[in-house]
This record gives structure tokens, sequence and C-alpha cells, in this order.
């Protein structure tokens, strides 16, 4: 056999098992047995290892939720929170629902977690706001 008969390694490399998260929930799973399970949420650390291989989705409800989360504190001082602050929480359940199936990255976990708390923090500042307005408007 000479030098250049070998065979090419069709093989992907292996993953180096350190800093990943599960598929699903997005628990840091860095060095379970790949046989095992997630112990959040008892989704295979296998699938989320295969999933590594491929590129992981971004689910557009959290990246939608995180933005219009972000408008609502922007808007907090008008009426834009008892609008927006809704719809970012809306979209939160709706990406959380999404991501349930797993593939989806741990960024868009991250954002649709931004968005609900962004969207909360936006409502109970326009209450506070509003309640401090009525107020100084007695106090006058």
């Amino acid at each position: 056999m000479g030098r250049y008969n070998n065979p090419v390694n069709t093989e992907p490399p292996p993953i180096n098992p350190t800093g990943f998260c599960c598929i699903k929930c997005g628990y840091d799973v860095s060095g379970s047995p790949v046989g095992g399970l997630c112990p959040e949420c008892g989704k295979s650390v296998g699938e989320s290892l295969r999933a590594l291989q491929f590129a992981e989705k971004s689910c557009s409800k959290a990246t939608a939720s995180m933005i219009i989360g972000i408008l609502s504190l922007v808007t907090c001082a008008a009426y834009g929170p008892l609008v927006l602050g809704p719809i970012a929480i809306v979209l939160y359940y709706l990406a959380k629902k999404e991501m349930a199936v797993g593939g989806y990255s741990k960024s868009s976990h991250t954002m649709a977690r931004a968005g609900l708390i962004m969207g909360i923090v936006s409502i109970i500042l326009f209450i506070a706001m509003s309640i401090f307005g009525y107020f100084m408007m007695m106090n006058m």
C-alpha cells in the first residue's frame, strides 16, 4: 500500500465533554456520563452531545421577548409597559414552550428569561411611577 492510499477519516472529531449544556433546560451537564441523564430535567446527556455536533438553533420568540422587554423598559415613563411588558411576558412563555423540545442554544434560554424579567420590571416601575405621580398631584 502506497503512502497516498490511506483512507480518509470521515468520522467527526470527538466532542470535548466539558462546557456543554442540556439541550432541553440549559443545565450544565459537563462531566456527566454520556449514557446518563440531566439531573435537572431527565433529558439524555447523549442527545445533548449529539446536538453539539450540529448547529444549535436560535429561538426567534426568545429574541423578540428580549427586544420587546428592552423597549418596555425604555418607554417606562410613557404607556409602553402596559402594552409591551405583557407582550414580552407572553413571548417568553411561547419561547419556553417552543424550546422545550430541545436543540436550542443556551443564549436563547437566557434571552427569553431576560425578556420576562424586563417585562415584569417595566410593569412594576410603571405602577410605582403612577402611584408616586398620583400622590405628588394630591399634595399640590
